[in-house]
């Protein structure tokens, strides 16, 4: 039998149970880890660790975003040897490439880091008796759904397809649950698929009734100790944590994934009905106001996302963080000139080094350390995906149709009849609209099982959507 020999572990476990150091940042709210699990405080400092580590992960200059998961899309101009080696590799699905496997490499070794931290919480909490049973239910739900959705995000990318008959019974990716220097055995398709629906539903559970923001509205939870009840700066900014309902958002993804349509269905739809206590909705579709007023990322609508520290693009130079196209792609994608997400999103930049008069994206460029009127949050679940899985998988087209229409209404797109014969391709439309820039186009194409990728042509089968794992975690024989 096959099993996965994570490299890094060791240095994770060790860098995490340092009497010194815990990890290779410790900013003001970070403590040593002797210290960190003795109290409450110190449960919320270990979380705080890991969404440190997601900051290496998810940013517009990432793997897990533009260089290399929207790379994989050819959604961009495709990048020359000379301009980026790794860029282009990833373009072409060269995977051979030292360059390219080198970025791969960081980002796999980075999420198995989030997960080894993840699991030294959850080993703790067990025989923990600093935690009151609601703080338990707490930070359990939390590092539960942050557990799932990161063993998720890591099988989109490294797993097989859905329709791949080859992840059902092969051994395909490791799922790690404890603490251990023992090696990680590969899972195939239904038993890892078992355990991130385990942790996400345990996670729902316990959050359910543990989450301040089941409770109070999000404006409420931004503001640091406005609830007398909550004094641990945990509870609050919930949009920057792994909440209740990113972990709905995540279910309906999975379910999606899966292909199990009704369940989907009910996960998105708890989320979009969600309200606060005066009737107001949890969370609202974002407008042209909201972009007007420097939220163009659409913070209004994150059900979950990771603060940024310290980016900065403002010379629009970056291919992976503003994203280069072409005007005569960009009303492809668009045909709506009264689209709020192709008015306020995009610019023409004459001096980029890929592309005369490149149209580029600004949904991050307001994010500059500097620049403080824009909210710091890299988005990673939306409301606005919820209507999107609500359209798909609504028993009936005209309640599909309802769905599409309300978020086609709030970014002035144009309108669209919804027949079953054309219902898919008008949501795929939608997700490459949506979500460019974010890194999710990649799984709705590898979701579908795109025979070609849409922009380039490029063909596309099961083994070339199944991405290979990085050359320094491969598997061996034992």
């Amino acid at each position: 039998m096959k099993k996965i020999y994570i490299t890094f572990l060791f240095a994770a476990i060790s860098l995490f149970s340092s009497c010194d150091d815990w990890l290779t940042v410790e900013p003001k709210d970070m403590v040593t880890v002797d210290k960190a699990l003795t109290t409450p405080e110190g449960y919320t400092s270990a979380l705080v660790g890991v969404y440190q580590i997601l900051q290496n992960v998810y940013n517009p200059g990432g793997f897990v975003m533009g260089s290399g998961v929207d790379t994989f899309a050819n959604i961009y101009t495709e990048p020359s040897i000379g301009f980026s080696q790794s860029l282009n590799s990833a373009y072409n699905y060269n995977f051979s490439d030292t360059s390219y496997d080198n970025s791969s490499g960081a980002a796999f070794l980075q999420m198995y880091k989030a997960i080894t931290n993840l699991n030294v919480i959850l080993s703790s909490i067990e025989t923990t008796e600093v935690l009151t049973a609601e703080q338990k239910n707490f930070v359990e739900g939390e590092a539960r759904a942050l557990r799932g959705f990161l063993h998720f995000d890591i099988w989109r990318i490294y797993g097989t397809a859905p329709d791949d008959s080859a992840g059902t019974s092969n051994l395909i990716l490791p799922y790690s649950l404890e603490v251990s220097n023992e090696f990680i055995p590969y899972l195939n398709y239904n038993d890892y698929f078992a355990n991130i629906l385990s942790d996400l539903e345990q996670a729902k559970d316990m959050l359910s009734f543990s989450d301040p923001i089941v409770y109070y509205s999000n404006e409420l939870l931004n503001v640091e100790g406005s609830i007398e009840e909550y004094e641990d700066l945990g509870w609050y900014n919930r949009q920057n944590r792994f909440n209740y309902y990113a972990t709905l958002g995540a279910l309906a993804r999975v379910q999606l994934w899966m292909g199990n349509k009704e369940q989907a269905y009910e996960y998105a739809k708890e989320v979009v009905d969600a309200q606060n206590e005066d009737g107001t909705r949890k969370f609202r579709l974002g407008t042209s106001t909201d972009m007007g007023n420097t939220d163009l990322a659409l913070f209004v609508e994150q059900l979950f996302g990771v603060e940024t520290l310290g980016y900065d693009d403002t010379s629009y130079s970056s291919y992976t963080a503003h994203c280069v196209n072409s005007e005569y792609v960009l009303n492809q994608v668009y045909p709506s000139s009264s689209d709020i997400r192709k008015m306020n999103l995009f610019t023409t930049l004459t001096s980029n080094a890929l592309v005369y008069n490149a149209q580029i994206s600004l949904k991050y460029s307001l994010m500059s350390e500097n620049d403080a009127s824009a909210y710091k949050n890299f988005p990673i679940i939306r409301v606005s995906e919820m209507y999107l899985i609500l359209a798909e998988t609504a028993p009936t087209i005209a309640e599909a149709q309802t769905y599409y229409d309300t978020f086609a209404n709030s970014r002035f797109d144009e309108n669209v009849t919804l027949t079953e014969g054309n219902l898919q391709e008008n949501i795929l439309n939608q997700y490459t609209r949506e979500f460019w820039a974010e890194g999710q186009i990649f799984y709705t194409y590898k979701r579908l099982s795109l025979t070609s990728l849409p922009f380039s042509g490029q063909e596309m089968n099961t083994d070339k959507y199944k991405i290979a794992i990085p050359s320094g975690e491969t598997n061996r024989d034992l």
